[in-house]
């Protein structure tokens, strides 16, 4: 995968992550430590507005 497709998805899943408001859940965990996995450390602990 190259870097803009891999960056692209990273803020698409940030996007994603930031909007769930469901912080207490198995799957919130799971996207939190998927974007860490992937490199997108800030994403997983801040809030990312819709662009």
């Amino acid at each position: 995968m190259d870097t803009f497709h891999r960056q692209e998805i990273q803020a698409h899943a940030a996007r994603i992550f930031a909007r769930s408001t469901e912080e207490s859940t198995a799957e919130h965990e799971q996207s939190r430590i998927a974007l860490i996995n992937a490199g997108a450390i800030e994403a997983a602990y801040k809030d990312i507005p819709w662009t």
